[in-house]
Parts: C-alpha cells; sequence; structure tokens
C-alpha cells in the first residue's frame, strides 16, 4: 500500500477525541503564534514617492523615507524600476532622496517601488507605475554636501536634467535659499541659470544650522508664464551644538560642566561614562528635563566621585536623539577626555579675624607639587544668589618640603558674606580645593 494511502486509512481510525484535541492544541498553537508575530515585528517604517519626472529615456524620482521605530534595515532600502524584461535597482537612504534612472525605452510601462527589509525578506513600502514618453520638463536629479558638516560654510553641488522639447522655455533658473530652524519660508533667494540637457550648479552662501535649503527650478514661457519644473527642500546635516569641559579636578573627583542644545534636541539622552584603563567605572544618565531644571536653565554640573589619587580616567560623552528629518533614533559620540586625578597632600591653616580683615597662615605639604597658589574668592550673599566681590593669589615660600603663605582677606561692608579659601594650579585652571570658608551672617 501506498505510504499517502496508508496516511488517509490512520487518520480515519482516530476517534472523535483525539481529533477535538488535535483541533484544540492546533488552535492554542496558531493564537500564541500570532500573538508572538505581534509582539515581535515592529511596525513598517514610511516611505514616499513625492515626485516622478517622466523623460523619453529617463525617470527623476524623489522619494522620501523616515523610521520611527528603527525598524528598517538601512542596508537593504532601495528604489527599484522593473517591467517584465528590465529590472533596475539604486539604494536608498532615510530621509529625501534624488535619483535618476536613465537609458530606458520610450513608451514602456514600468513599476516604480521602495523596498526594504525588517529583518523578515524585502517587502514594497510604496510603489508607482509608471510610462516612458518624450516630455518637457526639468528635474534636480542629484545633491551632494562637497564642504561636510559647517554650519558656517555649507556648499552643495546640484545635479539637473532639462528637456525642451517642444521649444517652450524662454529662461529656466534655479532658486534656492536657507530655511533657518523655526521659520518657514527663507530670507532670501539666490538663483543660478540651467541649461538644456545635464547641469551641475554650485550653491553656496548657504549659512545655516539644522535649517533646509529650499531649491526649485522654474521656467520661463515665451509667453511670459512661469512654471516651476522641480521643487526639494534638502535637510541640512545636523549639528548638536554641545559644549562640556572640565570644571574641577581633585584628589578624589571629576566635576564637568555641560551646555545643552536646547535648540534641536528637546528628547536628547546624554551619557557620560568614566573609564580606567578601557575598563567601565560608572555612567551617568541624564534627560533634556534635568537640564531644563538647573540654574537658569543652562548650564549643569556632572560630578563623578570616590575616585583614586593620581589614577588616569576617562570621560566620554554621547547624546541619542530623535532625527528629526529621518524620525530615526541616533547617537553622536565626542571625543573623550584624559584626566588625571590629583595626588595626595595634607595642609595645616590658621584664620585669624581682625576688625576689618581676615589673616589666613596656610602650610601645605605637596610632595608633587600639585598646587602652586593659594587663592580667596569673597562673595555678598543674597536671597538667591552670591554676587563677586573681590579675590587674590598668593604664591608659596618653599621651606624644605613644605611651602607657605601668609596673606590678609579686607572684610565686605555688605554682610552677610562668605570667602572660600584654596589651593591652585598656576598652568591648569580645573585643578584647585577650597580647604576652607569663611562664613559672616551677621
Amino acid at each position: 500500500m501506498r505510504a499517502k494511502e496508508k496516511f488517509k486509512i490512520q487518520f480515519r481510525k482516530k476517534t472523535r477525541l483525539e481529533i477535538l484535541k488535535s483541533w484544540m492544541t492546533s488552535f492554542v498553537i496558531t493564537a500564541s503564534a500570532v500573538i508572538v508575530a505581534v509582539i515581535a515585528i515592529p511596525s513598517s517604517p514610511k516611505a514616499e514617492i513625492n515626485q516622478v519626472q517622466v523623460f523619453k529615456n529617463q525617470v527623476v524620482y524623489q522619494v522620501e523615507v523616515t523610521d520611527a521605530d528603527n525598524a528598517i534595515d538601512i542596508d537593504t532600502l532601495e528604489i527599484v524600476l522593473e517591467n517584465q524584461f528590465e529590472h533596475y535597482r539604486m539604494p536608498l537612504e532615510l530621509g529625501i532622496n534624488v535619483g535618476e534612472f536613465s537609458n530606458l525605452n520610450d513608451g514602456t510601462t514600468y513599476q516604480m517601488s521602495v523596498m526594504g527589509s525588517k529583518g523578515f525578506g524585502q517587502e514594497r513600502l510604496a510603489t508607482q507605475e509608471i510610462v516612458t514618453q518624450p516630455n518637457s520638463g526639468g528635474a534636480i536629479t542629484n545633491y551632494t554636501l562637497i564642504e561636510g558638516i559647517d554650519q558656517f560654510d555649507l556648499q552643495f553641488e546640484i545635479q539637473t536634467v532639462l528637456f525642451d522639447e517642444l521649444d517652450e522655455y524662454m529662461d529656466v533658473q534655479l532658486y534656492y535659499g536657507v530655511i533657518q530652524m523655526g521659520w518657514d519660508v527663507p530670507f532670501d533667494y539666490y538663483n543660478e541659470t540651467v541649461l538644456d540637457g545635464q547641469s551641475t550648479i554650485l550653491l553656496d552662501n548657504l549659512f545655516a544650522m539644522n535649517g533646509r535649503i529650499h531649491v526649485y527650478m522654474e521656467a520661463t514661457l515665451y509667453t511670459s508664464d512661469t512654471i516651476i519644473l522641480d521643487e526639494i527642500y534638502i535637510n541640512i546635516p545636523i549639528f548638536i551644538e554641545e559644549s562640556y569641559y572640565l570644571t574641577q579636578v581633585t584628589g578624589s573627583s571629576i566635576v564637568l560642566s555641560i551646555y545643552p542644545d536646547f535648540s534641536l534636541l528637546e528628547d536628547a539622552t546624554y551619557e557620560f561614562k568614566l573609564t580606567k584603563d578601557g575598563y567601565p567605572m560608572e555612567t551617568q544618565t541624564f534627560d533634556q528635563s534635568t537640564f531644563e531644571e538647573s540654574y537658569m536653565h543652562y548650564d549643569y554640573e556632572v560630578v563623578f566621585d570616590g575616585l583614586k589619587y593620581d589614577t588616569l580616567y576617562e570621560v566620554a560623552l554621547s547624546i541619542t536623539y530623535t532625527n528629526p528629518y529621518t524620525l530615526a533614533t541616533e547617537t553622536k559620540t565626542f571625543d573623550p577626555l584624559e584626566i588625571r586625578t590629583l595626588s595626595s597632600y595634607t595642609y595645616q591653616i590658621d584664620v585669624q579675624e581682625f576688625n576689618d580683615y581676615f589673616e589666613v597662615s596656610l602650610t601645605l605639604n605637596d610632595p608633587k607639587h600639585n598646587f602652586q597658589l593659594s587663592y580667596y574668592d569673597l562673595y555678598e550673599i543674597y536671597d538667591d544668589y552670591n554676587v563677586y566681590i573681590s579675590a587674590g593669589q598668593f604664591g608659596f615660600t618653599p621651606a624644605g618640603d613644605s611651602k607657605s603663605v601668609t596673606f590678609t582677606i579686607d572684610k565686605s561692608a555688605n554682610i552677610p558674606f562668605i570667602v572660600e579659601i584654596g589651593v591652585l594650579n598656576e598652568t591648569t585652571s580645573y585643578y584647585y580645593e577650597i580647604i576652607y570658608v569663611i562664613m559672616t551672617l551677621e
């Protein structure tokens, strides 16, 4: 008996209960599989074919792809032009893409598709059917940033194509202007002449920071009417205006100040990593709201303490944010700072108060010569802040294995006030430590 027929007979011999059990088991497994699939597969990215310019043997496209779920494998993004006999493909990136397919057959139907994979094979994200035919028109076929990411001197190279099959264009100009962040239109436009066929046009005078460039091709007809042949908004590469620097380094602590970029990255996360000999020691993470709650909503201090004396550390900053153009999550890592904590030292300080001044005597035992100066800062105290009044610096006098200094501090005429007395490295400003505080409240 053939195996297939034998299987059929055996299946018929199953009892109704066995069949019911089989159905129930199958239902449970199927239902579970559906639930897992819903949880595991992220939603598709969004792709739009914004514009297609069709000519006799050429097609120019403008495509925008965003990926808020970070679901797509970027390397699989592509645009495909095909029919039964022809197949062409070009890679795509997140954001706005422009490009062209050339040397096509006239009067031919093609299907244009945006393709990409989320890990389960290529799928169509957008599609459009086109037919090649002779047309008058012009298009922007490509753009390239040629001067790198420099918000003070941006330059783009624009490739164009122009066909005047009906001899109707008296003049064609390419206009461009920068839309600053927060604006809706450019402050001004510049223009360049577009020639028949293929042309390359340099766009300069592009001072901008995290904005867009509005570019459009306009034709003046012999009837004196004007028409827009093509238009594109080019997203300027994101520039994060961020600064962080060392504020203070002691034997056991590192303090940094950061000035976050409030103009762009409202949802940014800041991560500071402290490492020693390549091994992670501590990580501190802050979101944008942390900085907004800090003093004057601008400056914020990051403190690593409990460190070892005379030890080399590295601190690196990375910022994770949502790209406003592609909606993808991106991370920018800054060059790390290399910092050595101070070696150990001891001191003795004596402060004498007189009617109009204080007299300070300080002896420092500092084997590795961390500090060359003693200093003071005097502030008057008000409700919410301190006001700087005066300061002074004084050099030490060596005496064997130690060094000492004596100086006076004039009192403030206004009370309350505070005096901070410390020691300072004369060449590296963040090597300092406050060792004594005078507080006069009444």
